[in-house]
């Protein structure tokens, strides 16, 4: 609606000109923009949901999609003679879909792999649709042999199970994408899966004629696949381009010769249908016996509070974990379950593909901790457990207080497939649901008497801005608070250097908090102070902390660099140094000038600077030609020459201290032996 005519006009004429030729069981995939693709086929089902797929599997989203279903008839060229109405009878009529795909812009090359995928899907899609009736009736017919002929060393039970799933598959609850059968061989020191000739349908026709995935599995995954049991119910290796952009489920049909020995495999790849997630466990082959079995096990009265939530548990649990879980398994998760209850908790049920190629991990949450945020942290701690290549997820949120997260973990192809410490595990997903209002009272919690830590708790709900969230962590919280409510009212404050988490001792990185309880502090003041004190600022960040019943705190936090280190000397002790520094000279004790600096570069603290200014002070009083200016570069400049002849005062004059009055011996000595070594003659007598 919001285009122009002749813009749609333009649209149409391209997309006729990109259809104007197109033979039978062709296909067109025409680029027709940086971020437009025209596509023309045969009319059939799963079109728009497997080009959507093909799209979004590549980071792309569609911005417009147009896929009207038009009868054309062509001539023996394939030429484009008419559009036919769709009220008119015309034999040679053919249905054919005209999609036009608009997108963000692409570069050429990725354009071009685009239009290649797309051509992939829309064959994967012919080969499905065309040999759908086929898989069906392969189905269909080997469930009737099964029923037909007896399978030695499967009981009855089993092979009637196998022969209703089938059914039940054929019976639109399944969209059969491929099949193919295979022989059991001998290959090297080892057995292989070999494909039959000519039995491959859909999209098995392009696989290779030997079974990688049957390779590619462990000794004990193998002597699993050669067990004599029926049925094979599990994910295959590959996604699905059909349909839905998911993994493909996959249903395997043990063959088993006379004495009970596989010898080969039925494999149908698909998709469960619509009608397999929504009819009642009760009602679906296979799993139906596994839900009797729990239930049978559980020994619950089915009118019972216990026997209801036991149903709506098995009825709720992901259909696909269903067919492919163990019944023990599931029993086990099933009264687990039934203890959760609604109680606000969460809990890991973690399972292992019998193959060794994924685990099934199913996390329940509180639903109200259940964010965007909260699901991509579990991606993250899932991913480095098993060291995942990919990671898929389904999410159910109902009225439950409890909502579900669904991840299927793949590892790379060939690579075993790690056991994690389940327990460990599900701890660490549980801390990724917590908010950081959560861990700072927890961090109170253990930190002070339980009456103490509900008030303390209490008294800073709502109070941290999300900025301070963000760059701090609630234990980090802890003490900051701790420190403000120490302070009393009336604009008093505290100073604190530390390092940030991951920054090397030997770094010159520091960072530089100052609180204060009352009125916000004025960064033009602030920074001068810190100027002077010989330290680059590199940022500042503040944070309004709010407490019940109290005044204001506050945070500034800055980011400092310290000039190189001259002296190890120095650094002893600077943390405490340059707060108290800053804080005298906050609070007017000493001047603020660049005679500061010696706090950092000759490791002095703030009443040695007040003796340096001091000195300085007479010495302008007694009338040196030097700026104030220059003689705080000098002074810093040989600061190690400060920091000795400060020593020396101290030494003759400080009455607390042993000796007093003694000679300066050694140091004395070196101090001169250094003046005299100054080249330049009015750093010289700045010095002396």
């Amino acid at each position: 609606v919001a285009r122009r005519p002749a813009d749609l006009a333009a649209m149409v004429m391209i997309h006729a000109r990109a259809g104007a030729s197109r033979p039978r069981g062709a296909d067109v995939v025409e680029i027709v923009g940086p971020g437009a693709i025209d596509i023309v086929t045969d009319d059939m089902p799963f079109l728009v949901d497997s080009v959507t797929g093909a799209l979004l599997r590549q980071g792309r989203s569609l911005s417009l999609i147009v896929h009207p279903q038009i009868r054309v008839r062509r001539d023996g060229q394939s030429r484009l003679e008419a559009v036919v109405d769709d009220h008119e009878s015309d034999p040679e009529a053919i249905a054919e879909s005209w999609m036009h795909l608009e997108f963000e812009p692409l570069p050429a090359e990725e354009l071009a792999a685009l239009a290649i995928n797309l051509r992939d899907v829309l064959g994967d899609v012919r080969l499905s649709v065309a040999d759908w009736v086929a898989m069906r009736g392969t189905a269909v017919a080997l469930a009737d042999s099964i029923g037909r002929d007896q399978v030695p060393g499967v009981s009855a039970t089993e092979a009637s199970d196998a022969q209703e799933l089938l059914r039940w598959l054929a019976d639109d609850n399944f969209t059969f994408v491929g099949y193919r059968e295979y022989a059991l061989g001998a290959e090297g020191d080892g057995d292989s899966l070999e494909a039959v000739d000519g039995s491959a349908l859909g999209v098995m026709r392009h696989d290779q004629a030997a079974s990688t995935s049957f390779a590619k599995l462990s000794p004990e995954a193998r002597a699993i696949a050669l067990e004599p049991h029926l049925l094979v119910l599990t994910k295959a290796n590959r996604r699905s381009t059909v349909h839905r952009a998911v993994d493909l489920d996959y249903v395997g049909v043990k063959k088993l010769d006379a004495a009970g020995r596989v010898v080969g495999e039925h494999r149908f790849v698909g998709l469960y249908a619509a009608t397999a997630y929504s009819q009642s466990v009760t009602e679906i082959p296979v799993v139906r016996r596994k839900v009797e079995q729990v239930v049978q096990r559980a020994s619950l009265p089915p009118s019972s509070h216990d026997g209801r939530d036991l149903m709506q548990f098995l009825e709720t649990y992901p259909r696909d974990e269903l067919f492919e879980i163990e019944v023990d398994q599931l029993f086990d998760f099933a009264i687990q379950m039934l203890q959760l209850q609604e109680r606000r908790q969460t809990r890991l049920f973690l399972r292992y593909d019998a193959f060794g190629r994924f685990a099934s991990a199913i996390v329940y949450l509180p639903r109200d901790r259940y964010t965007t945020t909260v699901r991509e942290r579990m991606q993250s701690l899932l991913r480095e457990a098993f060291a995942a290549e990919s990671i898929d997820f389904t999410a159910r949120v109902s009225e439950s207080v409890l909502a579900r997260l669904h991840f299927l973990v793949r590892v790379e192809a060939g690579r075993p497939l790690p056991r994690v410490d389940a327990t460990e595990l599900e701890q660490r997903l549980e801390d990724a649901t917590k908010s950081w209002d959560d861990h700072f009272r927890e961090a109170v919690d253990a930190a002070m008497p339980p009456a103490e830590a509900a008030v303390f708790a209490a008294s800073y709900e709502g109070g941290f801005p999300e900025a301070y969230k963000e760059d701090f962590s609630a234990e980090a919280a802890l003490a900051d608070t701790s420190l403000l409510s120490s302070l009393g009212a009336g604009n008093s404050m505290a100073v604190q250097m530390y390092r940030a988490p991951g920054v090397a001792e030997a770094a010159t990185e520091r960072r530089f908090k100052v609180y204060r309880v009352g009125a916000a502090m004025s960064l033009s003041e602030m920074l001068p102070v810190l100027q002077n004190l010989g330290v680059g600022v590199v940022d500042e960040r503040p944070y309004a902390i709010r407490r019940v019943g109290h005044e204001p705190g506050w945070i500034y936090d800055f980011g400092l660099t310290l000039p190189p280190a001259g002296d190890e000397s120095a650094s002893v002790g600077l943390e405490r140094r340059f707060g108290e520094a800053f804080t005298a000279a906050w609070e007017s004790r000493i001047d603020r000038d660049g005679f500061a600096a010696l706090v950092v570069s000759a490791g002095l603290d703030w009443r040695q600077v007040a003796l340096v200014q001091t000195l300085m002070a007479y010495a302008r009083q007694l009338g040196t030609p030097f700026s104030q200016r220059y003689s705080e570069q000098v002074l810093c400049l040989h600061s190690g020459l400060v920091r000795d002849l400060v020593e020396v005062f101290e030494g003759r004059f400080d009455p607390l201290r042993p000796n007093v009055g003694r000679d300066d011996g050694a140091l004395g000595a070196s101090i001169r032996k250094r003046l005299d070594a100054i080249a330049c003659l009015d750093e010289d007598r700045i010095v002396r």
